[in-house]
């Protein structure tokens, strides 16, 4: 811990990363993480931050009692996995929702558990693996920051669609495949020009990579259908 994290050592826990911290270059594998206060409602309540998406990053913020971390940085699971935490220990284990057909269910949050994360990041919290052609690429676990910007230009590309532009089912996936890599893969037979090396790779081979690259990633188990997110604080008991 450093001089630059305040820690009040009555109210707060120390939450295991899913990740283990081999995603980051500190191998960071837990977080001192607040508990709720009746002060946090105003967070979680609030109609402007509910608006523009941006509870869970003030809430976390707040929370991540380690200020050396920029939340947005976290990779996606850790970032669940405090939001869970934070779920469970502020409103309990239940949580109850109306399905379509408008009768009453019950998730128990207990059960959600993360998957055992093997994987060993290089000093950069980079990965490395080779293709089936022998191509070697180094790559990045997504973080939230990543998942924004990812959701934002699928978002422009079917405002563009909307509006009248002509694009093919596999062109619009191939854009969406191909954005996400450049985010994800670091570089390629030690090259970090991958741009070319992308637009030479056929759709189903990037559809194969990205899903064995998700397949890799940390994440849970079985969340129960349940988004672990915003979602997590709203329609509890």
């Amino acid at each position: 811990m450093t001089n630059d994290i305040y820690i009040d050592e009555s109210r707060y826990e120390i939450v295991q990363l899913p990740s283990k911290g081999e995603c980051y270059r500190n191998k960071v594998k837990e977080l001192p993480v607040g508990y709720l206060t009746a002060l946090d409602e105003n967070i979680i309540t609030s109609p402007q931050l509910l608006e523009n998406g941006t509870m869970c990053d003030v809430l976390l913020e707040k929370k991540t009692l380690d200020k050396t971390i920029n939340v947005e940085d976290l990779c996606i699971a850790d970032r669940e996995a405090i939001l869970l935490w934070l779920r469970r220990t502020g409103y309990g284990d239940t949580y109850s929702y109306i399905d379509e057909s408008g009768e009453e269910k019950e998730i128990d949050l207990s059960i959600i558990a993360f998957k055992d994360f093997t994987l060993k990041g290089d000093e950069q919290g980079h990965f490395e693996y080779v293709l089936p052609n022998g191509d070697v690429i180094k790559y990045r676990i997504l973080t939230h920051r990543d998942e924004t910007e990812i959701s934002r230009f699928v978002e422009q590309i079917d405002n563009e669609i909307i509006s009248g532009k002509d694009m093919s089912e596999t062109e619009y996936y191939c854009k969406v495949a191909q954005y996400i890599l450049q985010h994800q893969i670091v570089s390629v037979n030690g090259s970090y020009d991958i741009d070319e090396w992308l637009n030479e790779q056929q759709y189903e081979d990037l559809k194969k990579l990205i899903e064995y690259l998700r397949g890799e990633a940390p994440g849970t188990i079985s969340n129960e259908g349940l988004e672990l997110n915003e979602d997590l604080f709203y329609n509890f008991k």
